[in-house]
């Protein structure tokens, strides 16, 4: 499976998902069809969502899992940060407390929120069963 760094379109993130590891790469004149989610990078931890054969993998914190019915993610707006975490049956998949990236000029109103808070992105799509089916069709490899 292939991601696409949300917040540097070159930046494209190689994943195996039999064993969970990945690498960066480069690639000039990328196109969209070159992957088949986003991600990004939190707190130096690598976050993101993509399509593979069908399925919905979720990385958190570097781990790699297939979303199932019972995971649930949770964005918690506070003071100075926000706290995003993954839970499912058993327990807690991860957590982390961070501060969304702001674009240059700030928030305008042709940007929303998820455009530069890749989280909320993740959050927002796995909370829409619309927009996963969205993300389904146009990124299934």
């Amino acid at each position: 499976m292939v991601l696409r760094n949300i917040n540097k379109f070159i930046e494209l993130l190689d994943i195996d998902l039999k064993t969970g590891e990945y690498r960066s790469f480069i690639k000039n004149n990328s196109d969209l069809k070159d992957s088949s989610g986003q991600f990004c990078l939190v707190n130096n931890e690598v976050f993101g969502l993509g399509v593979d054969s069908g399925r919905f993998f979720l990385v958190t914190a570097g781990r790699v899992s297939e979303v199932s019915g019972d995971i649930q993610t949770k964005i918690e707006f506070r003071e100075n940060c926000r706290y995003f975490s993954v839970v499912n049956t058993q327990g807690l998949i991860s957590e982390t407390e961070y501060k969304p990236e702001t674009a240059g000029s700030y928030l305008t109103y042709t940007e929303d929120d998820e455009d530069v808070d890749c989280l909320l992105w993740i959050h927002n799509i796995l909370n829409s069963p619309e927009r996963m089916q969205i993300l389904l069709d146009s990124n299934d490899t």
